[in-house]
């Protein structure tokens, strides 16, 4: 009876610190906190402010360069044979201002320009497909938090019905009263002990989902606030067209829509390669202004042309890898789309089909209340028997974890079904914001 009763001070103390918390956190402030604190959504628009000074860099190529040049030097030459033998001094001053502009070429700058463009367009698209993902997963692990909490509750209280079932048993079974043979209390106990295994499990799934939400939140140090489980158990799926769905998807997935732009690269960058096969040619305006003891001014326009003539095919076999590449990258292309395809599909019917388990598990949850109370009573009256009562329970548990089960699976098909779309994910800011 001792073990019993620390038993139940341990799940009490168990249950009221889940329960306990100065604060709570809504799923508002997880996805909140995602968005400040989670490194790869950093790293991912900290690529992005790269990319757009890279893009600064290569708009600079189309533009004027100025620049200042001061030398200055002082020393002495010292000349031992021929003429003007001895120690000669000298001190000079150089200085002067130069500009440079590139009035045409054969392209290169251009397509190098068009190159950084689509570098910058896949950082931004990767950057939000990054979000997106990290939202969903914040998402996922609350959602999970809150199923494993749900179901230590579940856990905990059939540990008590068990301690009262036991009770309840070894009083039938007195040899005073005898209306339940010994078996059963041994049964009873023996279920005892398998609700106690039963919740320390659950209770380390809930620290295992805890710390996998602390991980995604970018929490740093200290613990969770206790989560807020408001939940519609009454939630149904919408209603949703698989065909606009997936058009959709391939429209405008942001992960798909990269994919495009790197296949724009390749071609960028075959162009490229074959500007090199050929002649190659600029020409630049150029202007000096000397600072010296005679001041003097250098306009001038500089052509320059070359063409490779032999270079052990190097140049040809670059172009092949490029159009092999390009290649590549297409076959790539068509695949990921059969699979974002796959993906909706398979998202929209396990959204749809959650719904219908969600359904049939909170009929099955009722008609279980139903049993497991109707064996309670029979026992009380000496109608029933234990085994009555345990088969009642385990049907009642199942039930209750079936129900859990189903209703988190909802909520996290509905965040996925819009992730395989490319919808914006519910946390996600609106697109001028994004990364700031």
């Amino acid at each position: 009876m001792r073990t019993m009763k620390r038993w139940s001070w341990v799940c009490l103390a168990l249950a009221a610190a889940l329960a306990h918390g100065q604060d709570v956190l809504t799923i508002d402030e997880a996805l909140a906190s995602a968005r400040e604190n989670n490194g790869d959504v950093r790293s991912a628009f900290l690529s992005v402010r790269a990319a757009e000074q890279d893009v600064k860099s290569a708009r600079a190529d189309f533009l004027p360069s100025v620049s200042a040049n001061l030398s200055r030097s002082s020393g002495w030459q010292e000349r031992y044979t021929g003429f003007n033998q001895g120690r000669t001094d000298f001190n000079s001053t150089n200085s002067s201002v130069s500009l440079d502009y590139r009035i045409l070429d054969n392209g290169q700058r251009r397509y190098s320009f068009d190159r950084v463009l689509l570098s910058q367009d896949v950082a931004l698209l990767s950057a939000r497909q990054t979000l997106r993902t990290t939202l969903f997963n914040v998402h996922q692990r609350f959602y999970d938090a809150l199923r494993s909490q749900e179901l230590f509750r579940v856990r905990n209280a059939q540990l008590k019905r068990s301690e009262e079932l036991l009770k309840q048993a070894e009083i039938s079974a007195d040899p005073a009263i005898g209306a339940i043979p010994r078996r059963d209390v041994l049964q009873a106990r023996a279920d005892l002990l398998n609700s106690r295994a039963s919740v320390l499990q659950a209770q380390n799934n809930v620290t295992n989902s805890l710390a996998n939400l602390k991980a995604v939140l970018g929490w740093s140090t200290g613990e969770l606030p206790e989560l807020d489980s408001q939940t519609d158990p009454n939630r149904r799926p919408e209603e949703r067209d698989l065909e606009s769905l997936v058009n959709k998807a391939l429209e405008t997935r942001p992960d798909l829509v990269a994919q495009r732009k790197r296949v724009e690269q390749s071609q960028v960058a075959l162009r490229l390669t074959k500007l090199n096969v050929g002649v190659q040619y600029s020409l630049n305006a150029q202007y000096t202004r000397t600072f010296n003891e005679d001041v003097s001014d250098r306009p001038q326009l500089v052509f320059q042309a070359s063409m490779p003539v032999y270079d052990g095919d190097s140049r040809r076999a670059e172009v092949r890898g490029s159009e092999l590449s390009l290649e590549a990258q297409l076959a790539s292309l068509q695949q990921t789309e059969r699979d974002v395809v796959a993906e909706v599909e398979s998202a929209y019917k396990s959204y749809a089909q959650n719904g219908l388990i969600l359904e049939a598990s909170q009929l099955a949850l009722q008609a279980a209340q139903e049993n497991y109370d109707a064996a309670s009573k029979s026992l009380q009256l000496g109608a029933g028997d234990v085994i009555d009562v345990l088969t009642a329970q385990v049907t009642l548990v199942t039930a209750e974890t079936n129900f859990v089960q189903s209703l988190y699976d909802l909520l996290i098909s509905e965040v996925r079904l819009d992730l395989a779309v490319g919808d914006p994910i519910p946390g996600e800011p609106v697109e001028e914001s994004v990364g700031e």
